[in-house]
């Protein structure tokens, strides 16, 4: 496993729990920027659902470095 590979995993990761935590505290959905989008609900869900596409990348493509 790669170095970018890595990262990507990490970030997916982090990503997808980042949404878990903002769907239950609202308050740090305030740190998700996604313009026009206000509710942290749907900041949230959209958190988790780049975090999931981001996991489907690194399981799907292999990056040589």
């Amino acid at each position: 496993m790669g170095i970018i590979n890595t990262t990507f995993l990490l970030t997916g990761v982090f990503l997808i729990l980042f949404g878990f935590v903002a769907l239950l505290n609202p308050n740090l959905a305030k740190w998700i920027n996604t313009p026009g989008i206000y509710t942290p609900t749907l900041k949230s869900i959209i958190c988790i659902v780049v975090g999931i596409i981001i996991l489907i990348l690194d399981l799907t493509i292999s990056f040589p470095i």
